[in-house]
Parts: C-alpha cells; sequence; structure tokens
C-alpha cells in the first residue's frame, strides 16, 4: 500500500514537471510564431503630471496597437505591467498613439529601451499637442489622442482600453491629389526580429 502510494506520489510530480515543459514549450513556440507576423509600430506617449511638462513626458514602442471599434471610436495597446507607462497610466487617463514612418526607427529603437530615459526625446520632432497637453510627433503619419476607457489585466501586461478624443494626421504625408486623406508615408513595420519599410503607393 505504501509503495503504491509512492508510486502515486512520483507520477504527480511527474505530471506537473511535462505540464511546466509544456507550457513552456508552448511560450516559445508563441514568441517564435509571432516573428512571423508583420506589425505596424507605434509610440505610446503620455504624462506624469507630478513631474513637470518635460520630466514626466513617457514614450515606449508599442507593436501591439489595433483598432477596437469605430462605436465608439476606440484603439486597444498591450502594455507590460513593468513598464514606467503602466504606471503612470494608473494616475491619469490620457495617452497619444503615434505611428511611425521609416524616418522614425531611430525614435523606435530609443523609446524601446527603458534605461535610455527622457534622452529618448532628443529623436525625432517632438511637440505638445494644445487640446491634450501630450507629446506627439509632429510628422507622425497619424497620431490618435485617447482616453483611458478600461484596463484589463492578463499574465504579465496589461490590456488598456482607450476611447479617442481627437486624430492628427502630419500635413507633409497627406495626399492633395487623391482628396481622400489617404496618406503617402512609407511605413515603418516590425517583422521576424528587424524593421522593414512598407513603401506607399
Amino acid at each position: 500500500m505504501q509503495a503504491h502510494s509512492s508510486y502515486n506520489g512520483e507520477l504527480r510530480i511527474l505530471e506537473r514537471v511535462l505540464m511546466s515543459q509544456s507550457a513552456d514549450h508552448i511560450a516559445e513556440a508563441l514568441r517564435t510564431g509571432m516573428r512571423q507576423l508583420a506589425s505596424g509600430v507605434c509610440v505610446i506617449t503620455a504624462n506624469d503630471e507630478s513631474r513637470g511638462t518635460e520630466q514626466g513626458r513617457v514614450a515606449m514602442t508599442a507593436s501591439s496597437v489595433t483598432s477596437l471599434t469605430d462605436a465608439p471610436a476606440s484603439l486597444l495597446v498591450c502594455i507590460n505591467k513593468d513598464a514606467r507607462l503602466s504606471s503612470v497610466l494608473a494616475q491619469g487617463d490620457l495617452f497619444s498613439v503615434n505611428v511611425l514612418a521609416k524616418e522614425h526607427e531611430e525614435v523606435s529603437t530609443a523609446c524601446a529601451v527603458p534605461e535610455v530615459g527622457n534622452s529618448r526625446f532628443s529623436k525625432g520632432s517632438w511637440v505638445v499637442n494644445p487640446q491634450s497637453g501630450l507629446w506627439h510627433l509632429e510628422d507622425a503619419p497619424v497620431v490618435f489622442f485617447c482616453t483611458l476607457d478600461q484596463v484589463h489585466e492578463y499574465g504579465t501586461h496589461k490590456i488598456c482600453i482607450g476611447k479617442l478624443s481627437h486624430v492628427y494626421f502630419a500635413e507633409k504625408h497627406q495626399s492633395n491629389e487623391s482628396g481622400n486623406g489617404e496618406g503617402t508615408a512609407d511605413l515603418l513595420t516590425y517583422v521576424r526580429g528587424g524593421y522593414h519599410i512598407l513603401k506607399s503607393k
């Protein structure tokens, strides 16, 4: 009876080990598989108002950005819980989503490294939006200004839903010929661990 109980205990331990290995394998397979999925590159900005206009500005590169619905007009952004942006948004509710063009690769790289700190704003042409007080890229093809509406935590990340308050289009990237608001920027994309350019027609 004792031997049978010991055997069952060892079997349960083995099952837990196999389950753990399986979860690790699936996580690695997910990371490998997602390298095949091309995505646009964005920089998310917000303000830590307790630190002032310039010292409180925060920017983070993100590829997990998608439209959610147009009624109400809203976006979904996934942010790591450990990112400074996550703690800033826990205190405030305004953020912007800057869609990057090919000339913004240095901006993307700077905003992807937490250690760079406020010096990341030395890359790119940053201005303050008068309506929201948020910093954004003056020459970004499009900037979505949002109010944080809902936050859902899942695993290591927060799923942030933002309602759009207004949208900015950089004049240099707008086509006057089409008349339909179609942009002319060559867009920055990320796939297989590197940046690529999606050229406009």
